[in-house]
């Protein structure tokens, strides 16, 4: 079980959507940034659903807070179909994709624990972090 206490407060860097992969930004200190890369090595999180306006799309803008999801069970937006007990990486839009075999310095973070359909699934992933793939 998780609490307040184990997600650190940070604001966002830019444009965070909801359920995303975040990762450290060296711009500003606290601030992170939507993941953007299968090499990210620095990932600290996991956005939550919540949205930062009312009919907003974004769960957080430049200078708002970020909520991360607290404990090592993640609900993380699938960036294509995956199957459950895939090893995952983080596309160019946050989301999780099975790892690939072609990116040699590729770091994966999470572990499928559900299987997603396509693209838009939201699943229950396992949060392994600095876990670097094998080549």
């Amino acid at each position: 079980m998780s609490s307040y206490a184990d997600t650190p407060a940070v604001i966002a860097g830019g444009n965070i959507s909801p359920f995303r992969v975040v990762k450290a930004s060296t711009a500003a200190d606290n601030t992170v940034l939507q993941a953007s890369a299968v090499t990210e090595q620095s990932i600290v999180g996991v956005t939550d659903g919540s949205l930062s306006a009312f009919n907003g799309t974004y769960h957080a803008v430049a200078g708002d807070p970020v909520s991360l999801q607290g404990g090592k069970v993640v609900i993380i937006e699938a960036g294509a179909a995956i199957t459950r007990g895939a090893r995952l990486e983080v596309d160019s839009n946050g989301k999780v994709i099975t790892e690939t075999t072609t990116t040699g310095n590729a770091c994966f973070a999470f572990i499928a624990l559900e299987s997603a359909v396509a693209d838009g699934a939201k699943i229950k992933c396992i949060w392994a972090p600095n876990a670097t793939k094998l080549s």
